[in-house]
């Protein structure tokens, strides 16, 4: 926030400031800022409204974005830098960004900031979506709402009814070939074998794709026995969205155009492969299916194996299955290995993966519930009892692991209350269930240059958290 005197510069008519969002990362989260972009103009009426990206992936988002909405590149920062704003929401990552956002004269500004050289996050959700680099185990948050925390009314996000997904009488299953690393997608032999095990089931597999993709699609041609229809290359993105209107299904990995699939309406079946996890990037309106390795380790930021357990599961066979179900609304098949979700909402209007074919949830899974009651208590004004649930759920479930939580988060109270000032915290170094609070007591420290106050704060967030997670009298608890 801008002093006011600064702020007041000769300016009068504040409903025409602008607000400005400055998405300077690629086409998914683009899209994924489509959302945000609706609710605040619902929030900020009167208040036009600018969308700054990177100059490829606004021409792909051009003609599906909202209606109402300017667009701007970097020919335009100059203007940018010139025009006063009433909120600026910055968010990438990006020094060009943060530079940029440190750059406009704004009421309020949130998210990576950089002005006079020093480098600050601004606004509680997006401190948190920052500390999830390389700690996102235990999320149960979906970008699209963690960009829009901080600014827009949980009333408003609850309000919003997103329409189903398209159900054509279609034979047509689309397979999206690509994704922006090698990771996160299927090689030819996995998509041959999709496409045969479709078209056994009685429907017809279309490849799609970019330019990129081509050579992919050919290699997938050469390895199916009987012709098979490649569009790969032959639609701009806002094309493929209107051919997408003739599809049952689309079978995609976690990538820019799955995004654009599920805005526009087309059922998607997201194969989630490799350092990807769906409750940061799934496709995220209402309806769509997300197909996962249950290995322990799903959901990585990085894969630090020599053979990536998450593929070995997902067959053409288990997949192509779960699509004929879908657009047959059949019964889910058993798919062993693996886990499938469905896109939903809470009662909080939040981001929700539902667990499909009765699947009970896991240790890890309880773990996540507690720490998603913990953050909407600390940063949504939400109820501390919602808290306390989840972690009877845990001591009850899973008791060992509820204790080692315990342990560790003392720890981490003893290392903030005895170690120097400035010292860099080793939030890796804590067992996994309670890295959540310790890489987000990391970003807090050092967002505020180790202050003490900012210290006193990280305590007290460390002994709520104990408070919250203690168990009850009539809870047994094992010993060491």
């Amino acid at each position: 926030m801008l002093p006011a005197g600064l702020w007041c510069r000769s300016h009068s008519n504040l409903m025409a400031d602008p607000i400005v969002v400055l998405q300077m990362q690629r086409l998914g989260d683009v899209v994924l800022s489509f959302p945000l972009l609706l609710w605040l103009m619902r929030t900020f009426p009167g208040h036009p409204l600018w969308l700054r990206a990177e100059p490829q992936f606004a021409a792909l988002a051009r003609g599906l974005m909202p209606s109402g909405v300017r667009l701007l590149g970097p020919a335009d920062d100059a203007e940018l830098r010139a025009t006063p704003a009433h909120l600026v929401l910055h968010l990438g990552h990006a020094e060009s960004g943060a530079a940029l956002a440190g750059a406009i004269v704004a009421r309020r500004v949130l998210g990576l900031v950089r002005r006079d050289g020093v480098l600050r996050i601004h606004g509680f959700w997006h401190r948190y979506r920052a500390s999830l680099v390389h700690a996102n185990r235990h999320n149960r948050f979906h970008w699209a709402d963690l960009y829009a925390l901080d600014a827009v009314p949980m009333e408003r996000m609850a309000a919003t009814r997103w329409d189903a997904p398209r159900r054509p009488p279609s034979d047509k299953i689309g397979l999206f070939l690509g994704a922006s690393t090698a990771a996160k997608r299927p090689d030819a032999v996995f998509w041959a074998g999709v496409c045969g095990h479709l078209r056994r089931f009685g429907f017809t597999p279309v490849l799609l794709g970019g330019p990129a993709e081509k050579p992919l699609a050919e290699a997938v041609r050469g390895l199916v026995r009987r012709p098979v229809l490649d569009l790969c290359g032959a639609f701009s993105l806002e094309r493929l969205a209107y051919f997408g209107q003739e599809l049952a299904l689309l079978i995609t990995p976690d990538t820019g155009p799955m995004h654009v699939a599920a805005w526009t309406g087309l059922r998607v079946l997201n194969v989630s492969l490799g350092p990807v996890w769906p409750w940061d990037t799934g496709p995220y309106q209402p309806g769509h299916l997300v197909l996962q390795a249950a290995c322990s380790c799903r959901g990585c930021w990085a894969c630090t194996r020599k053979a990536e357990p998450c593929r070995a599961p997902m067959t053409p066979r288990q997949v192509a299955m779960v699509a004929a179900a879908a657009v047959q609304d059949a019964p889910w098949p058993c798919v062993r290995g693996l886990r499938l979700a469905q896109t939903g909402r809470d009662a909080q209007g939040l981001y929700l993966l539902e667990p499909q074919c009765g699947a009970e949830p896991c240790a890890r899974e309880l773990v996540s519930r507690y720490w998603r009651a913990v953050w909407l208590a600390w940063g949504a004004e939400g109820e501390d009892g919602a808290c306390r649930a989840a972690s009877q759920q845990l001591w009850s479930a899973a008791p060992r692991l509820a204790r080692a939580m315990t342990q560790g988060s003392l720890r981490l109270l003893r290392w903030l209350s005895t170690t120097p000032q400035s010292a860099v915290l080793p939030w890796s170094s804590f067992p996994p269930a309670v890295r959540p609070l310790a890489s987000f007591v990391a970003v807090s420290l050092e967002n505020d240059d180790y202050a003490p106050s900012s210290l006193r704060q990280a305590v007290a967030l460390v002994e709520r958290h104990l408070a919250l997670c203690a168990p009850e009298a009539s809870t047994p608890v094992p010993g060491p």
